[in-house]
């Protein structure tokens, strides 16, 4: 009964945590900048880079590594050696 509760919370929390703007909250917190309101309006990696510079452009990268390691995680708490599905 473990699995139907993993895919459940698997199929809601992974969209919800790829949703999560951290590059626009880290970007704005430390240039004060918006990006949804400069260059492309586009919030991205490389929009980070462009207008935040460097360390910012950085951490927007670790920030889109980390939501892909803690989707993963999440996914092995449910499923830790393989399931049938």
């Amino acid at each position: 009964m473990f699995e139907p509760w993993g895919v459940l919370v698997i199929l809601i929390v992974c969209p919800l945590l790829g949703g999560l703007p951290l590059i626009a909250w880290i970007a704005y917190a430390l240039t004060g900048k918006q990006l949804s309101q400069v260059g492309t309006r586009n919030i991205s990696v490389s929009a980070a880079f462009y207008h935040g510079g460097r360390f910012v452009g950085i951490l927007a990268v670790l920030s889109e590594a980390f939501k892909g390691v803690a989707a993963v995680l999440l996914t092995r708490v449910f499923f830790p050696e393989g399931s049938s599905w």
